[in-house]
């Protein structure tokens, strides 16, 4: 399915293996993605990589390139993953460990390569990342952690807390802290824990500039889907399900729709929280509607609905990674207004994840009912009823054994299996007992104060103005010392390249600057930086020395500091190639 945005300007067609080239940079994609499909070195493809990145004709690719790292950090990922599951709690603790980037890898690969919008150029590599995914992770994955899922009596863990327990732990105890005046909380639907870690990724690389996340992980409840996920996010003793209908009640309270839950959460603050949907808390005016509201509130929940409302449609499920980057989008939007309504502490959850695979699924993960005396609510990935019967390929669970009220009985499909249900889709579905599905994240998010951290800075000390030899000699100074959370480590990346258009004449070199030595002079590292070749064409021409600041969770790295000197000098066989 062909992703609804507009390739770049100045695309010209081609006949060269009918793809759609912008000139030299997608034909330099293409022999890239050759040499991946050939199982060329990770690291020599990243190189390269990187490399591209500073040429004139990289940002029309960028998403081009961006899809091409992803796979090949997907296809490192995975082998060296051990996707063995010795247990319940094992499971969940790998998954929270390291499973969890590769379900990210994917994601990011699908989102770039749709927005590239070279379907013919990528068709081999899409191909191949999905049979991978699929075969690879997801089949073996979910039926080993199905294994585990089968035995158990209850559904509770002694790794991780459970979603029904976010308030009192996440909330109720900051609240009840002394210094603490207001909390805010966000409920993004379907915000599922790789999401929210590649979220909270890029909030933390943004040092000194915003908010500090940590991302904690929770037990969902099953079954894992919006009505009980967004009901056990409440205060309240007992969680119960209409297994007529799928709503979800607290302490025997309606919990569907936002004026339920907030009815719900002022009686638990006194009259002092409120819950409200992202739209209206965005379009609140600061100074009037937003002042009253925190003046009024000690607790403001915001409600956030954007991978569901997209994603668990059948027309527009294949939009899920697109909807995920919106999601980011709209989250920063949120974390803005709030600081400007002077809040400090947010928590950002989910009711549930989810599992998807771009592609159609294959008809042999598709799994008929089971026998039972009713079936009175169904899903794709959980039925609700009673006297059901459990045979192979299912698990059936009590509500009791769910630790809900009520006397039903809710059974799931193993493994990677879908039940059937007309007019839904199949590849973005959730309800079910997967790790991707059941592990809630919690980002926890503290906002900084302009002064409390920063970057260190650097200054360029002996740069010449003439280079005259094969070799570029000089010094970095780091002018204070490294200081927990006040004074954080900077890392750039130097390159020569010739002023005229660009062409990088050198190897890039990577320096960290991570000193906490308070002498001045045990800061100072020098700098080699080794011609190439190409160096020869530019003789006598000005070079720009150029500094880059590399930022965590950030593809592309930042303009730092820059110095214009010149080329002079008699050539002979001290130029390497690189």
């Amino acid at each position: 399915m062909l992703c609804s945005i507009k390739p770049p300007s100045g695309w010209y067609w081609s006949d060269w293996r009918g793809v759609i080239f912008a000139g030299r940079g997608g034909f330099e994609l293409s022999r890239l993605l050759q040499r991946f499909q050939a199982n060329g070195p990770d690291a020599d493809l990243l190189e390269v990589i990187r490399n591209r990145s500073l040429s004139c004709w990289f940002e029309k690719h960028q998403h081009g390139y961006r899809a091409l790292e992803q796979a090949i950090r997907f296809r490192s990922l995975l082998a060296k993953a051990d996707l063995q599951v010795p247990s319940f709690e094992e499971g969940l603790q790998r998954y929270c460990t390291s499973w969890w980037r590769l379900d990210q890898a994917y994601r990011r690969c699908i989102f770039h390569a749709c927005t590239y919008q070279q379907p013919t150029l990528f068709k081999p590599l899409r191909e191949w990342l999905e049979a991978q995914y699929v075969n690879n992770l997801l089949l073996p994955l979910t039926n080993r952690w199905s294994d585990q899922v089968s035995p158990l009596s209850s559904w509770e863990s002694k790794t991780l807390p459970r979603q029904r327990d976010f308030h009192m732990r996440y909330v109720h105890a900051p609240l009840s802290s002394k210094g603490l005046k207001r909390l805010f909380v966000v409920i993004s639907d379907a915000l599922r824990y790789e999401a929210a870690r590649d979220f909270a990724d890029r909030l933390n690389a943004q040092a000194g500039k915003g908010w500090q996340a940590e991302v904690d992980a929770m037990l969902g409840v099953l079954p894992s889907y919006t009505q009980l996920g967004m009901a056990a996010l409440l205060p309240g003793a007992q969680l119960g399900l209409n297994p007529a209908d799928g709503t979800a009640q607290v302490d025997g309270q309606s919990a569907t729709g936002t004026d339920n839950r907030d009815k719900i959460l002022k009686a638990y603050a006194n009259g002092r929280a409120k819950a409200i949907l992202a739209e209206d808390f965005l379009g609140l005016a600061t100074s009037k509607e937003g002042a009253e509201l925190t003046k009024d509130h000690d607790l403001i929940v915001i409600y956030h609905n954007r991978i569901d409302r997209i994603c668990d449609k059948r027309e527009s499920e294949a939009d899920t990674c697109q909807a995920v980057e919106q999601s980011f989008e709209d989250l920063e939007l949120i974390l803005r207004k709030i600081a400007s309504l002077k809040g400090s502490q947010v928590v950002i959850t989910a009711d549930h994840g989810f599992l998807f695979q771009q592609e159609p699924v294959d008809a042999n993960d598709r799994s008929a009912f089971p026998a039972a005396q009713e079936l009175s609510f169904k899903n794709r990935r959980f039925a609700l009823g009673s006297g059901i019967k459990a045979s192979a390929g299912h698990k059936v669970f009590s509500a009791s054994e769910l630790g809900l009220s009520g006397s039903w009985q809710a059974v799931f499909p193993l493994g990677l299996d879908r039940f059937p249900r007309s007019g839904s889709g199949s590849r973005f579905v959730h309800g079910g007992t997967s790790l991707q599905e059941v592990i809630v994240p919690v980002i926890k998010l503290k906002r900084e104060r302009k002064d409390e951290s920063r970057v260190v800075e650097a200054e360029l000390l002996r740069v010449p103005a003439k280079v005259t030899t094969g070799k570029l000699s000089f010094g970095l100074f780091q002018l204070e010392p490294v200081q927990p959370r006040k004074r954080l480590p900077l890392q750039l990346r130097l390159g020569l390249y010739a002023k005229a258009d660009g062409t990088l004449l050198c190897p890039h070199r990577t320096v960290l600057l991570d000193s906490a030595a308070p002498e001045a002079r045990e800061r100072e590292q020098l700098v080699i930086l080794e011609l190439s070749n190409a160096a020869e064409a530019y003789n006598n021409q000005l070079l720009e020395l150029r500094l880059e600041q590399m930022l965590d969770g950030v593809d592309k790295p930042q303009p730092y500091k820059s110095f214009e000197l010149k080329l002079q000098r008699s050539f002979g066989s001290d130029f390497d190639d690189f």
